[in-house]
Order: C-alpha cells, then structure tokens, then sequence
C-alpha cells in the first residue's frame, strides 16, 4: 500500500509539472515500450547475424529490395492507417474494415508494379536472383501491411497491453524463421520468402483474434479514406525520401556500400524505434485536446525529449567503436559513418512528439498546408540523386542531416498555422 500511495503521489506531482495524464502514460507506455524493446532487440540480434554469416552483397540485397518495396507499399494507402487511428480513439471503429478491404484492394497496384521490376530485371539487367526476388514480394505486398492495422485499432482503444502481446508473438516467429533461414540456408530467395510469408500470416491470425475480442462497432468516420487517400498521397514523396538512398548505392556503387550503410545506421535506428510509442500513446489523448490545451505543453515536452536525445547521442558516438569491435568486426569501415549518424536522435525524439500533435489533429489541417510537409523529402531526393553517385554514405549522411532540419522547420510552420486558425475560430 505504501508502495502504490508513493507511486500516486509522484504521478501527481508529474501532471502538475508536466501538465500529462502520466498514469496514462505509464501504463500505455509501459507495454508499448515492451513491444518497441522486443521490436529493437530482436532487429539488432537480426543484423548482428546478418552481419556475421551472410556476405555483404547478400546482405546488402535483401536491404535493397525491401527498400523497393517499401516504396511500392505506399499504393496499400497506409494514410488511412493514420486517419482511422484518430477516428478510432473518437470511438468511430466503423471504418476500421472498409479501411481494410480499401488498402488491399490498391494494394494490388503495387504488387503488378513489384512484377514489373522483376521483369526488368530479368530481361535487361540478366539478374534473375534479383528478379525472382520481387516475384515473391509482389505476391505478399496487397496484404502483409494492410493485416498489420490491428495494432493500430488496438492502440487507439488504448488497448496496449494486448497489442504487444500480438507483436511479441509475431515479432518471435519472425525472427525464428529468418535466423534458421539465414544460418542454413544463406540464400537471398529463402531469406525473402521467410520474411514476407511470417509476417503476413502472423499479422493476419492476430487481426482475426483482435475482431473477435474487439469487434468494431458501427459508427463510421466520413473523413478516414479521402483524408487517408491524400496522407498516402504525401507519403509518396516520404517514403521514396526514405529509401532512395539504399537504391542509388545498389545501382550506382554496389551491395556491399547497402550493407555496410545499413549496419551503420542500424544502431541509432534500434534505439529510435524505442521511441516510437510516443505518438502512439499521444494521440488518443491529445485527439480529444483543443489546440490552446496542446499549446501549453508542445514546446515544454519537445524540450525535453531534445534533451534526452542529445544525452543518447553523445553516448552513442562514445559506445559505436566498441559496439563494432565486438559484434561488427567485419564493417569496420562503417564506425566513422555509425558515429555521424547518432546525433540525429537530438532532432528525432522532438519530431517524434510533433508528429503525434499534427496526426492528433489532422482532420482540422486544410488540405495545403499537408503539402508543406513533401518540401523537405523533395529537396533530400533532389540532393541524394546528385550527392549519392559522387561521395556515397557521406553525401547521404549529409543529406539526412539537411532534411531533418527542414522537416522541424515545416512541422513546426503547419502547427502554427493550425495554432492561428484555432485562435480566429474561438473569437
């Protein structure tokens, strides 16, 4: 009892300084940050295997194609996912499967795009490993995806404790299959098909579980799919800003420069992922704000996190050398570029926060001012294109920092505007 009065009294203490509902938060975030640390650990142990048992233009193939797909993933219309998380934490669940039937209906697009690669790279590049590759990615790419949004419904009911439970399962399976895929095999193909074939299958048993435990009710949001279509629509841009950098190197410098890039920035990647449940647990709550309510916190919290994240950073850049002595040894050369890359988290656990308030309130954005987001990935691919072929990781190194900053400066312009009309409607 002592206990649980001590724990009450600092959860007070924290909402009066803070301003949040930190039980909330604590309890949300507690089995998110389960699930996120599952998620980080099991893709460290994954690349250290990688790392050490396949080649690097092994590893730096599978890196690619996945890059590619995770462009042509963009047609499943995951906006929607973004759009019916709001509505959802409305209790407005009855989108949640005309959402689903959507993504996989476009979904399609991608997967005849993905055979139109594979074609291409078989009759003019002659590389049928690569080629047979996106075969098997287009058969999965309609469904593995859009099955997955039974996270966020669960999420957005606040349900995180079963929700991490579901991802742990499926997360385990996964990286079962793929080790003893990568170890006895070491072949690209199997890797893939493993890959594609456990996250599908799992995510849609878990789907299926979650409809049965929480069955949506009726209550429709007119506002999910046309929003959701042009969320999508903006993450076109985002999305080939994400991963253009893995496709120039393969096309212009080599697998191997993929592989030994993606181990470089796989260290800050994992621990950037542990914070992903901030928007997560952010945005049921910050959903039934006003914006005059989140304006009295945003720029206390975003502090804070920058702050946290330089702390990250600095021991990142101290740890990186010993972390790939140990278990890097073959990727030497990518400590320099492991380094450079760790100071992003300064930057990125502030825009992850802002992310949550903008997606909190998206409906209420005029549809131009989500524009103003594209701006910053359309000048990173414009420079990737030029600095990629001509300094390699460096060039993009460089790029990434450059985006990072014009990303908080849009993110920051579209709240403001969002701020003012607030401001106007309320006299």
């Amino acid at each position: 009892m002592k206990i649980q009065t001590r724990l009450k009294t600092l959860f007070s203490y924290l909402d009066r300084i803070l301003k949040i509902d930190s039980t909330y938060l604590a309890k949300g975030s507690f089995w998110l940050a389960v699930g996120q640390t599952s998620s980080a650990l099991a893709g460290l142990f994954l690349a250290i295997i990688f790392a050490n048992f396949l080649p690097k233009e092994t590893y730096g193939t599978y890196k690619y194609v996945l890059s590619v797909i995770s462009i042509l993933t963009i047609t499943t219309l995951p906006g929607i996912a973004t759009t019916l998380a709001q509505a959802v934490a409305e209790g407005k669940e009855g989108s949640f499967i005309p959402s689903l039937y959507v993504r996989i209906k476009y979904g399609v697009v991608g997967a005849l795009a993905a055979i139109g690669v594979a074609v291409f790279y078989y009759v003019w590049k002659n590389d049928h490993v690569v080629s047979f590759a996106f075969i098997i990615a287009a058969l999965f790419l309609p469904f593995m995806d859009p099955v997955g949004m039974y996270g966020m419904f669960l999420h957005s009911k606040k349900e995180f404790k079963q929700s991490a439970i579901y991802f742990i399962k499926s997360q385990s399976t996964v990286l079962l299959i793929m080790v003893t895929a990568a170890l006895l095999t070491k072949n690209i193909l199997v890797i893939l098909l493993s890959y594609f074939v456990t996250w599908t299958v799992t995510r849609f048993i878990c789907l299926r579980q979650t409809l049965k435990v929480f069955p949506p009710n009726t209550i429709e949001s007119p506002h999910v799919i046309p929003y959701g279509f042009h969320i999508s629509l903006l993450n076109v841009i985002g999305q080939i800003a994400e991963s253009v950098d893995s496709l120039l190197l393969f096309n212009f410098i080599g697998p191997a420069q993929v592989a030994i890039y993606a181990i470089s920035v796989s260290p800050t990647e994992q621990i950037r992922s542990l914070f992903k449940n901030i928007p997560t647990v952010s945005i049921p709550k910050l959903a039934k704000r006003t914006v005059a309510e989140i304006n009295a916190v945003l720029w206390k919290r975003m502090l804070y996190l920058f702050g946290i994240g330089t702390a990250l950073s600095a021991i990142f850049v101290i740890v990186m050398p010993f972390l790939f002595t140990i278990v890097y040894h073959k990727y030497s050369e990518g400590i320099h570029f492991a380094q450079w890359y760790a100071p992003t988290l300064a930057l990125r656990l502030p825009l992850s926060f802002l992310s949550a308030v903008t997606q909190a309130k998206l409906t209420q954005f005029k549809k131009k001012w989500l524009y103003f987001g594209t701006i910053p990935n359309i000048i990173l691919i414009g420079s990737l294109i030029i600095f990629t072929p001509l300094y390699g990781i460096v060039g993009i190194l460089i790029c990434r920092y450059i985006n990072l900053f014009l990303t908080f400066g849009a993110g920051i312009m579209q709240w403001i505007l969002l701020s003012k009309q607030s401001q106007r409607q309320l006299i």
